[in-house]
């Protein structure tokens, strides 16, 4: 900025000295005006001069304000934890990142340490980590594994922490940035392991091309398995020649001495696993399975088992791998392996290593082929005196000649047997000569060398068979002297399965190699295929190689970025924050990652680009993907979460206002229903009142069952299990339809089992409900016979069951309608609704609420004859804790002032409902004091707070609602009940009316008996 200023400061000085100068040259004969134009010219220049420069302090600090924002920017967005701790290890900054991670605001963060948030051993190692970083004096990175206090789960983190300096270079803190590596470690950990069985797989074939004895090839087997193979442990087990004892013959790993056979003398026993506790646990488990089955047994560690004797003590979690091997179809070995984690044998590594097993027994069943040969060609050299026995019980083909181009003097049962001759076909004088060979001139070679060395040994030629089919034989001979005669004795051994299981071992090398080839192309297939783009970059910032299978949302072709710096092929900010990133990676030869933005044609695209250094000094690898997509998933999931809440809540305000304006003015109609009722005994117009009270109660079920159903529907229908009594529950609910039965002419008989118990856990309300429904409608579709109410228990093999029968005579049903019986809004016949009358959903909010309380309700009719409808609900013993409870009514008296002397407050704005209640009330004995709101009320209570025994409380009013208004009650007057009355019926006014202070709630349209209960019962119960 000073040099920028340099000249525009030096002209505003030098002008005024240039003035002088003039009129010292000119004198008087200057006009004095020239002057003054000198003079306003330098005051412009200097003027000018504090403009621009007021103008340049003005752009640096928006410059520094933008540089700012864009920090704080990135620092939010990052994927990855970026915060800030002070000295005392106490958190003092951090990104959302790091709030996501461990399930807390910042406010639950900040001020707290590592101990708020981990475990105390992870904590103090955390807090360990930041002391290094300090006494370093240089950012470090560690690999940790936390268990996050927020939910208690696991996770990987490699973190880099750094000292923080102040403007003065005094270290004032730690700065960290940590990411979640646990999926990228265990998919290392998978790869690391294929690639470490493939070396596996390389070293035991190398190992079966070598010739050796069995125990040679197992030792380098076990040796492979776990040096090349990371294996805790390996041995190998061959039977006895009794096959009593599987014996372990070579082992490697932790063993501290010998192993013990292990008793397989009970192989055919029915259903032995192999199990033999004391004997090796799970090692003896797969190895004896393997053994017994044929195939491949794998078994879990428990860590109840012992270690097997003579190994070192591992600890539990581990896994044991046992594969036969095999000579043909017969098991001769077990490769036995354990892993220290369970999972290290998926399938894919299970696959590789029954790979492994193959090879060897392709190598076992070839060395047991050679071992039959050298047998055959080792009894050729036995003396002559045993020659004439052996010769005739060889199963070698033998043939006895003359001489070398002689007649054949004598054959054996097995040449004739692989040759397919009869004897008299190749003895005698009249034996024509033997067209044995396919390669005449191999067999020409194998004579030449007879002629010359008076031997051959172990040539394989192809020999051709009495029938024309062609086998391979190991063909040997040598001149021998018998009765003074020179003779040629041969013998021919039928190697034509080892020369197929050659064969097949060559083939499962090259199958080998090419699944190896092809495993290693579908790597490259999935390298090109994955989402990320991968580039090789100097440390300078030259793109130096690159991988890309998806490069649509790239700016231009990767092709064109080779041998181009960062700087010409993205724009300046994105590859500003890549050379930062670039040289940050090389300063501390740590992963780093930043997020950055790209203009496209289709839009702005967000790119994460995550550096990795390869070497000190060396190459960088660039890891970058595009994570518009998932942004954007991010921002409309949290759209349609919020959404969905604002709907739910609407359907529940909805739900709410519907219950209250409907109940209030129902409530008020049943009201003056019940007293007019009550007080018309014996006269013609309670006839009347009794309609009223009928077609309000209808309506009031109608309203119920909508207003269920949509709780249902909505998730939000909830039953609760309580003591109650079956039999009271169904005695009381029989009495609620028989006066309509009767006056159908219908009998309804109630039939309880003796085995009934007395009280079970149910939800009293909701069986009643269910009850009621059944019953209502076995009334309704009756017009004859009568009605039977069975309740027994039911126990078949599924528990015990409460089950209650509702059997009517009524009009039945046929299968088509009883199919749709349950679906709501629908009756079995549409011209039901209108005889019968319903709103279609009784059956099917039944069916609904027994679902919810664990039961079921099942249908058998006939049309025309009846139905039997059956409900079954779990019987639950009520525990011990539970008290034995009774019905607030079962006390009470039926007649009489009920309330004699009590002294009640009531709450309620509208005047219809005031009248209903304070004439009930009044009634019953009971001394009224009307409040039109909740606000008269509390002014009545604090005017005489010992003046009421209790009070009835409405929730909706205006000037000040009922929950306000109790808990100021409860307040002035801690002792004295208040009961709620709403039109409200859901669960959730409920449950607000007790959080409030309310001792009891009381739904409208009220039911004068069941209030007068309810008033009874709390003036028996003292207030919480």
């Amino acid at each position: 900025m000073t040099l920028a200023l340099a000249p525009a400061m030096a002209l505003a000085f030098s002008l005024p000295a240039r003035a002088a100068g003039v009129l010292a040259g000119a004198a008087w004969q200057r006009d004095l005006g020239m002057l003054l134009s000198l003079a306003a010219l330098a005051g412009g220049a200097a003027l000018i001069w504090a403009v621009a420069m007021r103008r340049m302090v003005e752009r640096r600090t928006r410059e520094l304000q933008d540089q700012r924002q864009s920090l704080h920017t990135l620092v939010s967005t990052l994927p990855d934890l970026v915060f800030v701790k002070d000295l005392k290890g106490v958190y003092r900054a951090c990104n959302p990142a790091f709030e996501r991670v461990f399930g807390k605001p910042e406010a639950g963060i900040i001020g707290h340490t590592d101990h708020a948030l981990t475990t105390p051993e992870q904590a103090d190692a955390q807090r360990q980590h930041d002391l290094d970083a300090l006494a370093a004096n240089r950012p470090l990175m560690s690999e940790d594994w936390l268990t996050l206090a927020a939910d208690g789960s696991k996770a990987l983190f490699e973190t880099i922490k750094a000292p923080m300096r102040d403007a003065s270079g005094r270290v004032i803190g730690v700065l960290g940035i940590a990411r979640d590596v646990t999926q990228h470690r265990h998919a290392e950990q998978r790869l690391r392991r294929l690639n470490q069985l493939y070396r596996v797989l390389g070293r035991v074939q190398d190992a079966a091309h070598v010739k050796g004895d069995p125990s040679s090839l197992y030792a380098a087997i076990c040796q492979a398995v776990v040096e090349e193979g990371g294996m805790s442990l390996a041995w190998i087990g061959s039977t006895d020649d009794r096959r009593e004892t599987l014996r372990p013959v070579q082992r490697a790993g932790d063993t501290l001495q010998p192993l013990p056979p292990l008793r397989i003398g009970n192989l055919q026993r029915p259903g032995w696993t192999g199990d033999e506790p004391g004997r090796g646990g799970s090692s003896a488990t797969a190895a004896l399975r393997a053994w017994r089955e044929g195939s491949t047994a794998l078994v879990l560690e428990s860590p109840a088992q012992p270690a097997l004797p003579g190994m070192a003590a591992v600890p539990a979690g581990g896994a044991w791998l046992a594969m036969p091997l095999k000579v043909d179809t017969e098991v001769r070995a077990v490769l036995c392996m354990r892993a220290e984690q369970a999972e290290r044998f998926d399938a894919e590594e299970v696959g590789v290593l029954e790979r492994l097993a193959m090879q060897v027994s392709l190598r076992l069943t070839a060395d047991e082929a050679e071992a039959a040969r050298q047998k055959v060609v080792s009894a050729l050299r036995d003396s002559e005196a045993r020659f004439s026995l052996m010769f005739q019980t060889s199963p070698v083909g033998m043939l006895l000649k003359s001489s070398p181009g002689g007649r054949v003097a004598d054959v054996n049962q097995a040449w004739l047997d692989l040759c397919g001759y009869q004897r008299s076909e190749v003895i005698g004088p009249g034996a024509p000569p033997l067209a044995l060979w396919v390669d005449t001139a191999q067999h020409a070679a194998a004579m030449a060398e007879l002629q010359e060395t008076g031997r051959v040994s172990g040539r394989e030629m192809r020999l051709r068979k009495r029938s024309g089919e062609q086998v391979d034989i190991a063909y040997s001979a040598t001149r021998t002297p018998l009765g003074g005669q020179d003779h040629l004795l041969a013998s021919f051994v039928d190697i034509t399965l080892q020369k197929h299981a050659t064969r097949r071992a060559e083939e499962e090398a090259d199958q080998l190699e090419h699944e190896v080839a092809r495993r290693t192309a579908e790597l490259n297939s999935l390298f090109e295929a994955l989402p990320d783009l991968y580039f090789r970059l100097s440390p300078a910032g030259v793109v130096l190689d690159y991988r890309a299978g998806n490069t649509v949302t790239l700016l231009r072709d990767p092709a064109q970025f080779l041998g181009r710096p960062v700087r010409e092929v993205l724009p300046g900010d994105a590859a500003d924050k890549l050379m930062a990133a670039l040289a940050q990676v090389g300063a501390s030869q740590q992963p780093v990652s930043i997020e950055y933005a790209l203009a496209m044609p289709a839009g702005e695209q967000t790119y994460e680009a995550r550096i990795v250094p390869t070497e000190p000094g060396g190459d960088l690898v660039a890891v970058v993907r595009n994570v518009s997509e998932r942004h954007a998933l991010e921002t409309e999931r949290e759209a349609a979460r919020e959404e969905a809440e604002r709907q739910a809540r609407h359907r529940s305000e909805f739900l709410a206002n519907m219950s209250h304006e409907i109940r209030t003015p129902l409530n008020a109609i049943l009201g003056f229903a019940q007293l007019g009722f009550e007080q018309t005994q014996g006269r013609v117009t309670q006839t009347g009142y009794n309609r009223i009270l009928s077609a309000g109660k209808l309506l009031l079920a109608i309203v119920n069952d909508v207003l269920d159903y949509s709780k249902i529907e909505a998730g939000r229908m909830d039953v609760e299990s309580i003591p109650a009594s079956p039999r009271q529950l169904i005695d009381a609910t029989a009495d609620m339809v028989r006066d309509t039965a009767q006056q159908k002419g219908l009998a309804l008989r109630v039939h309880l089992a003796p085995e009934l118990p007395l009280a079970c856990m149910t939800d009293p309300t909701r069986l009643q409900q269910i009850l009621a429904n059944l019953l209502a409608n076995a009334v309704k579709f009756t017009h004859k016979g009568g009605i039977d109410l069975l309740a027994d228990r039911d126990g078949n093999g599924d528990g015990e069951w409460l089950r209650i029968r509702v059997q009517d005579s009524g009009i039945g049903m046929n299968a088509g309608q009883r199919e749709a019986l349950f679906a709501p809004f629908r009756q079995a016949d549409a011209s039901t609704t209108r005889r019968y009358g319903g709103t279609g959903l009784g059956l099917a909010i039944s069916r609904q609420l027994a679902e919810l309380m664990g039961g079921e309700i099942t249908v058998h009719s006939t049309l025309g004859v009846g139905s039997e409808f059956t409900l079954r609900l779990p019987l639950r013993a009520v525990p011990a804790r539970w008290q034995q409870l009774s019905l607030a009514e079962d006390d009470m008296p039926r007649s009489g002032p009920q309330l004699e002397g009590l002294r009640l407050l009531v709450a309620e704005d509208n005047p219809v409902n005031q009248i209903v209640i304070k004439q009930a009330l009044s009634s019953a004995g009971a001394r009224v004091t009307l409040a039109a709101d909740g606000r008269e009320a509390v002014n009545l209570v604090t005017d005489s707070p010992d003046g009421f025994d209790a009070v009835l409380m409405d929730i909706q009013m205006p000037e000040m609602d009922g929950y306000e208004a109790t808990r100021r009650i409860r307040l002035l007057a801690p002792q004295l009940p208040v009961i709620g009355q709403t039109a409200h019926a859901l669960q959730e006014e409920r449950d607000q009316c007790l959080a409030c202070g309310m001792v009891a709630h009381v739904a409208k349209p009220i039911d004068l008996a069941r209030l007068i209960a309810t008033l009874r019962a709390v003036m028996r119960q003292p207030v919480a």
